[in-house]
């Protein structure tokens, strides 16, 4: 907090009037990151025009930003607040609601075209996707390859309409 409070040119004493401690105050600039991530995002999933584009491609292009996202790598590379995984896989109203704007009309031509399961709800899914975002996020053994791999065998599976047997 003193480093930040230096950096910021205030009182240690003024960080903490707004942030109750070290771990509020990263999952401020979480938020923050994330929110100006998912903006950055609207154009590129206006373009898909499939769930599997959008699963796959879509959530590649979420991590791809992530990673080249200077101070949130460094938030969660190196945090070892137990805290921060909860924040990445709970998520926040803002971030659902960005995460709700971007795939929503998506996932809603997906369930007309009969490519959704008809049991979940968007904000379902939704969850899902942050879910797997965050476990991709955190890791740092996969490349793309196995990222793109566990995307489609695992999470478009999940969500995929499929007809069953018969």
């Amino acid at each position: 907090m003193s480093d930040i409070a230096d950096e910021a040119g205030a009182s240690r004493q003024s960080v903490y009037r707004f942030f109750e401690d070290r771990s509020s105050l990263i999952q401020y600039i979480l938020n923050k990151r994330i929110s100006l991530m998912g903006e950055a995002l609207r154009s590129v999933f206006n373009t898909y025009t499939s769930l599997r584009e959008a699963i796959v491609e879509g959530s590649l292009a979420s991590l791809t930003i992530g990673q080249s996202d200077e101070l949130y790598l460094e938030i969660i590379s190196h945090n070892t607040d137990h805290g921060l995984e909860l924040f990445l896989y709970r998520g926040t109203k803002e971030i659902h609601q960005i995460m709700m704007e971007i795939w929503g009309p998506l996932l809603d031509r997906a369930r007309a075209s009969g490519e959704l399961r008809r049991d979940l709800t968007n904000s379902q899914i939704v969850d899902w996707i942050r879910h797997v975002h965050a476990s991709l996020a955190i890791r740092d053994d996969l490349d793309a390859a196995a990222q793109r791999k566990m995307l489609e065998d695992f999470l478009l599976p999940s969500v995929q309409h499929c007809a069953g047997p018969g």
